[in-house]
């Protein structure tokens, strides 16, 4: 089997949001936005996952940043969900390069594409179940912090393969269709929408 030129990408972190920032989550969303760049690089990467579109799975725990660097410098093109804001950055600190400037040109944000599509940040979650994928998250992304912190390592890795998983099954989706569904609230009503969509 040739090596794939297409990774996916995700990493969970060592602190929240709420450990840097405490009450972050009751911010309003412009306070929060404020804070967001800075607190990001404080966050540190706990572990992360790499599947590349042959099944190719590979782990990185803290301190492996660099390897990871090294991995995703060897794909053409890599795929995450809300990476060019959250995942890349939060690199940052532990490489002392910016993570986003190096790979911008050749990442596919799935997220980023949806919100310019939809106005709206929609997330991985709200793409499996409204998707009606075979896969669902395992864990509150909130939560991964505390367990990884708490020595559940394996829980904590495992999931981040889920996130993956389900990443890896949205772009596929969209990739073969050219549209995917996800639900969407506006004027207070929430509802399923078929979003045309061009990875």
């Amino acid at each position: 089997m040739s090596r794939s030129s297409v990774c996916f990408f995700d990493l969970e972190t060592k602190y929240s949001f709420d450990d840097i920032q405490p009450n972050y989550s009751t911010l309003r969303f412009d306070e929060k936005e404020t804070l967001r760049s800075e607190i990001v690089l404080k966050m540190q990467m706990s572990t992360s996952c790499v599947i590349d579109s042959n099944g190719k799975i590979y782990f990185f725990d803290e301190g492996d940043e660099i390897k990871l660097i090294k991995i995703l410098d060897s794909y053409k093109t890599i795929i995450g969900h809300n990476i060019l804001r959250f995942d890349y950055p939060v690199l940052n600190t532990a490489t002392k390069m910016d993570v986003a400037a190096r790979y911008k040109s050749k990442t596919v944000d799935t997220l980023e594409k949806l919100r310019i599509a939809t106005g709206k940040y929609i997330s991985l979650d709200n793409l499996a179940l409204s998707n009606k994928l075979d896969i669902q998250k395992t864990l509150k992304g909130s939560e991964a912090p505390t367990l990884w912190r708490n020595g559940e390592k394996q829980k904590v890795r495992n999931y981040c393969k889920n996130d993956v998983e389900i990443l890896k099954a949205i772009y596929e989706l969209g990739k073969r269709d050219g549209r995917i569904r996800c639900s969407i609230t506006d004027n207070g009503k929430e509802q399923v929408k078929i979003v045309e969509i061009n990875w």
